[in-house]
């Protein structure tokens, strides 16, 4: 039986566009939102307002969601992992 299922959603920007979305489309509940601004000392002016991590919730479905660092290169598949 599975007990949770996790996601972790990469956007290229627009991360608080697809946290928003989850949250209206899929009635997800937030349980911690946090900015590059937040975490990181010397994130760079532009990434002040960019996605470092949020978590959502719905039942027994946890969603992350981050942006992409702008500095590198987005490539599809290029950062999949097996664990």
């Amino acid at each position: 039986m599975i007990a949770a299922i996790e996601s972790y959603i990469l956007t290229n920007g627009n991360g608080k566009g697809a946290v928003a979305f989850c949250q209206k489309a899929l009635h997800t509940k937030s349980v911690s939102f946090t900015t590059r601004g937040e975490v990181l000392a010397d994130c760079p002016k532009e990434q002040i307002d960019l996605v470092f991590n949020a978590h959502l919730d719905m039942e027994s479905i946890r969603l992350q969601i981050s942006d992409e660092d702008l500095e590198i290169p987005y490539q599809a598949c290029g950062k999949f992992q097996r664990s």
